[in-house]
């Protein structure tokens, strides 16, 4: 067994490319809980399609599956979630790693490519900047926060 690593950040702060790094070193392991299960509620999903149409629909498929990811459990949080050390990580002797980048650089990137954004797409960067953003129950900050950049912040201070 390998020292485990936990690996932290927000979206476009280059999680994705540390943990296939940390992947290809044999004496790390990268998870501490096994991962749960998969599948939506099937009359759930029926519900919401019956209910809703175009990106409504979209907005509550996308809240759907992000309750339900299987790569998610209560031990072992979201690499994009505000950093938090569960006792099953504390445990597990863990180290950590939180990935940064430059928030003016960070804010462009999520513009162009706002992952998990619920909602409209944004007409300029400006709008993007200024509208509210609405989080995931996973990532462990507010359901709604004044901007993006509000996000990132809450993000570091944790």
């Amino acid at each position: 067994m390998g020292a485990l690593v936990k690996v932290f950040g927000e979206r476009n702060t280059g999680t994705r490319a540390i943990i296939r790094m940390l992947r290809a070193t044999k004496r790390v392991r990268l998870r501490c809980a096994p991962r749960g299960a998969a599948g939506a509620d099937p009359a759930l999903q029926a519900a919401i399609d019956a209910h809703f149409k175009g990106g409504w629909r979209k907005l509550y498929q996308a809240a759907l599956a992000h309750a339900q990811d299987p790569e998610i459990t209560p031990d072992d949080p979201w690499k994009h979630a505000a950093p938090q050390l569960t006792p099953m990580l504390i445990h597990a002797g863990v180290a950590t790693l939180f990935a940064v980048r430059d928030p003016y650089s960070w804010a462009l990137s999520m513009a162009r490519r706002p992952y998990h954004m619920f909602g409209p797409r944004p007409e300029s960067f400006q709008a993007f900047l200024t509208r509210p953003w609405m989080s995931a129950v996973r990532e462990g900050v507010d359901p709604v926060l004044p901007s993006p950049l509000h996000l990132y912040c809450a993000k570091l201070a944790a």
